[in-house]
């Protein structure tokens, strides 16, 4: 029977050799596999394995790990059995076979019913065996170093791996994720580290994609962007951008792909382009034609920035682009009379791009949507606004006569229109009626294309009308515009000229311009002089460069009677202005200088003529005969400026002086016509009464008035002292205004009058009537400093003792003209009161006046606020239509005659006005005109 100590002890020692030979394997199976898996690592840090030789490295690695398992399994279970660690026990006990003998003892079955010594003994021996095993220990019969190798081996290789990990967590985590996920996109481990842009992304069908690459670790001299595309790589360069920037543009992407960058060996992650395959609108490009009468040019382009605008029947004709193959579109025109479709068609068959039209007739709005080949529509419809354009009203405007204005009946008067429209003027009126009868239109010939601004001068002769001073002519024009809806027409307000005698016209001229009148009269001699003169020297120089012995050419002698010619209508002039006389002293006195220029002009016409047919005569004698004639012209030049021109000149620089005086004098008479007048208002603070606060509102602005024209008045006065000449004959005059100009300044009157204002603004009546009177007070003891400055005027003509008293008596007759006479310096009588005659002399600026001053030889003059010649070349009879009335039938308006008469009423400005611009300007002239 067998000995169950034996058994127990030999099992002891077999589950030990167990555990340790088991635990040996399964770390050398780990070792294995982990060792192969790490060269399979390796080998993909070398040259990026596949993912399918990943797995495979993978799948070897753990086969050889089991089999290294099981082979070593299977030679643990064949040598681990109860002889071998019988055997064990007895060699690490040195029991000489003892154990293995007891064992095999043990096994020797028992013969029933035996009771000899050999069984006996056996069973002693098989004790013994038992109890000298048991004393051996089981780590002695099986030691663990083949389990401790192996762990040694696993630990080191675990330790090569965390240090590796450690050190290179990088390195080790991307190889841990290639081979943990090899199907995963994993690059390889590289020193580069890539920053991609736009990374996993979507593109519409047909569009390109532009990717950016920042790459850090390393400097790289060469990147790559890699596009796959259904198993196909397609390798793109990529362009440096400095800082490790890198771009590169991917055209035209149809399907779906995917790419990354690849520099130095290493790559980025690869990313995915998604393609958005329904239509998308790219552009969208017009071509819009306005109306043929509008004549304005085809637009072609993108949509303007304000959208689609036109005119009612404006054609609107779209191309609409796409990225993919279009089988059609649509625009839906929306307005509010409802919404309108339109079918854009392919602009050939698989085009990417289709087209329509559609007509402009309400102001709306419009949406663009196109669909491909697979009926898939664009996602984003293209949108704009339909403006429909208004055809304006035309705008006409009369430059020329003034609303109001005075002519004489020797003068053609001239008429100036100017029209616009914003597409074209296609009539142009003139009516006219005298002494209100019916007015009759005269047509303009309009060119065939209307022009869109239009400028006419037309001349009413007046002299063929036979009209008497008191007939009034009225004129207005009027516009029509060429629009085929119908025409649309405005007319320009009604000008009124009043028809007044020569001595009237030539009166109200010297009012206003007084001064200016007498000196032009001289000034136009001296010009006609000096023009001369400069014909005279120009002949002379050609004479000089022709041979001096040679005949006189019949070129020179042409020239020569064209000179005695005008020279002669010079004289003519000269003597026509010295028999017209002004009625100015100075003018009588100086006539006879007049009458001495034209006589110098005479003769030298005379002596031009004769050398002119004079036959022999050389060029040398013709030299000296034009020489005599400069010279002879040139003395009488010399003698009218010293007996004329300066006394005049003299005269024009100390005038305005005196004017200032008598303005002074006259704000000194109105201050204190002020302050009497508010005598009323002694004790009155805070009244009650609405008129007297009317009243006091009223008497403010008459102070406020006042006070102004006393600030502009000083201004005059220091400017004009300033601007006088350097001449000792007018030092005393320049410190004598400049003097009396400062002692206004520092006097306080002006800050009276603003407290006078301030009172009468509080309603404290007190306060204006002190402050008024004040103001009248030192104004008043002003009056002596302000006539010394006159009498300086005065002390600067006497430098002439012949024309002393002439030039006094002159000055005298300019003031009274002026409405100043009563005022100033003692000058004769003249108008006084609240505004006299400056007020009344600065009127009239509204008014425009036509005719012709006499005496200062003009064939006509204008007078009126600014200064504008309007005049046609040329002389022509002219038709026309007769004005009509009273029985008087002149019958010409003439187009092309000469002007007679000019006006200032209104200056010819650039007709810039557009659509409500030019109408809102309209509407405000005539509202402020009715006011």
């Amino acid at each position: 029977m067998e000995n169950v100590g034996v058994s127990s002890l030999l099992m002891r020692v077999r589950q030990r050799q167990w555990w340790i030979d088991g635990t040996a394997a399964c770390c050398w199976a780990i070792v294995a596999a982990a060792g192969l898996l790490l060269v399979a690592m390796w080998l993909d840090l070398v040259w990026e394995l596949a993912p399918q030789v990943r797995i495979a490295a993978m799948m070897v690695a753990s086969i050889v790990g089991l089999g290294a398992l099981g082979l070593l399994v299977w030679r643990t279970w064949k040598h681990t059995n109860d002889e071998y660690a019988a055997r064990q026990l007895d060699t690490a006990g040195g029991l000489g076979g003892m154990v293995l003998s007891g064992w095999e003892l043990s096994r020797t079955p028992a013969v029933a019913g035996s009771h000899s010594l050999s069984a006996g003994l056996s069973q002693m021996a098989v004790s013994r065996a038992a109890v000298l095993g048991a004393k051996v220990p089981t780590s002695s019969a099986v030691p663990a170093d083949p389990a401790k190798r192996a762990a040694a081996v696993l630990f080191s290789l675990g330790g090569i791996v965390l240090i590796l990990g450690l050190c290179l967590p990088t390195l080790a985590i991307t190889q841990w994720h290639r081979f943990a996920s090899p199907y995963a996109d994993v690059p390889p481990f590289s020193r580069l580290e890539f920053e991609v842009t736009p990374g996993n992304t979507e593109v519409i069908y047909g569009q390109g994609l532009d990717v950016r690459a920042s790459l850090a670790g390393k400097p790289v001299e060469q990147a790559t962007l890699v596009l796959e595309t259904d198993g196909q790589q397609d390798e793109v360069p990529m362009f440096p951008e400095g800082d490790g920037k890198w771009r590169a543009a991917l055209s035209r992407i149809t399907e779906p792909s995917s790419y990354f960058v690849r520099a130095e060996g290493a790559r980025s992650k690869r990313f995915q382009i998604e393609v958005i395959t329904v239509p998308n609108i790219e552009a969208v490009r017009f071509q819009v034609t306005q109306p043929e009468y509008a004549r304005q040019a085809m637009y072609q382009g993108p949509l303007p920035e304000g959208g689609l605008s036109g005119l009612a029947g404006a054609e609107v004709q779209l191309w609409a682009k796409s990225n993919r193959p279009l089988s059609a579109g649509r625009v839906e025109v929306v307005t509010e009379q409802g919404a309108q479709m339109v079918d854009l068609k392919p602009v050939a068959a698989g085009d990417n791009e289709v087209t329509g039209s559609f007509t402009i007739m309400h102001s709306g709005r419009f949406v663009v949507t196109v669909a491909d080949n697979e009926h898939q529509e664009s996602l984003e419809p293209f949108a704009g606004t339909i403006t429909l354009l208004e055809d304006q009203k035309p705008f006409v405007r009369m430059l020329q006569p003034r609303e109001m204005s005075l002519a004489t009946p020797n003068i053609n008067l001239p008429i100036e229109i100017a029209a616009e429209d914003d597409y074209g003027v296609a009539r142009l009126q003139l009516y006219r009626s005298l002494n209100n009868s019916r007015p009759l239109p005269l047509e303009f010939n309009i060119e065939q294309l209307p022009p869109r601004r239009l400028h006419e001068v037309v001349y009413l002769p007046l002299p063929d009308y036979r009209l008497q001073p008191g007939d009034e002519i009225k004129v207005f024009a009027r516009v029509e515009d060429n629009d085929p809806a119908g025409a649309k027409a405005s007319e320009s307000p009604v000008a009124t000229v009043r028809i007044i005698s020569q001595e009237e016209f030539e009166r109200m001229v010297r009012q206003q311009q007084g001064l200016e009148v007498l000196t032009s009269k001289y000034q136009q001699a001296a010009r006609r002089m000096e023009k001369m003169a400069e014909e005279i020297k120009e002949l002379e120089e050609q004479l000089a460069d022709l041979p001096p012995d040679s005949e006189l050419a019949d070129e020179i002698r042409d020239k020569l009677n064209e000179l005695a010619d005008q020279m002669g209508k010079e004289a003519e002039a000269v003597e026509k202005a010295a028999e017209q006389l002004l009625p100015y002293d100075l003018d009588e006195a100086l006539t006879d200088e007049l009458k001495k220029a034209a006589e110098a002009l005479a003769k030298a016409a005379e002596a031009a003529q004769s050398l002119a047919k004079k036959k022999p005569a050389t060029n040398s004698e013709a030299s000296e005969e034009m020489q005599k004639m400069a010279n002879q012209l040139s003395e009488s030049r010399q003698q009218f400026d010293q007996q004329a021109s300066l006394p005049l000149d003299l005269l024009s620089k100390v005038y305005p002086l005196l004017e200032d005086e008598a303005k002074f004098i006259m704000l000194v008479q109105r201050q204190r016509d002020l302050a009497e007048r508010m005598a009323v208002l002694k004790g009155l603070d805070s009244p009650d009464d609405p008129a007297m606060k009317s009243r006091m509102r009223d008497l403010e602005g008459e102070q406020r008035q006042i006070r102004e024209e006393l600030d502009e008045l000083v201004a005059d006065i220091e400017l004009r002292a300033e601007r006088l000449p350097s001449d000792e004959r007018l030092d005393k005059l320049r410190d004598t205004a400049l003097k009396f100009a400062s002692a206004v300044l520092e006097s306080g009157a002006t800050e009276a009058m603003l407290d006078a204002e301030v009172g009468l603004l509080e309603f404290n009546g007190d306060q204006a009537l002190a402050k008024a009177t004040e103001a009248a007070d030192i104004l008043e003891s002003l009056l002596g400093q302000c006539k010394g400055m006159g009498g300086q005027c005065k002390g600067g003509l006497s430098f002439n003792p012949t024309l002393g008293s002439k030039m006094g008596n002159t000055l005298q007759q300019l003031l009274g003209e002026a409405g100043l006479g009563g005022v100033g310096s003692g000058f004769g009588q003249g108008a006084g009161g609240s505004g006299g005659g400056y007020s009344a002399r600065r009127g009239g600026a509204n008014v425009g006046m036509y005719g012709g001053m006499q005496s200062l030889g003009q064939a006509g003059m204008s007078q009126g606020q600014g200064t504008r010649n309007a005049a046609a070349n040329g002389q022509g009879d002219g038709s026309g239509y007769g004005i009509g009335g009273n029985g008087r039938d002149p019958s010409r308006v003439d187009m092309n005659v000469t002007s007679e008469a000019a006006s200032s009423s209104q200056g010819s400005v650039p007709l810039r006005y557009r659509r409500r611009v030019g109408r809102y300007l309209q509407e405000l002239a005539e509202e402020l005109n009715q006011q």
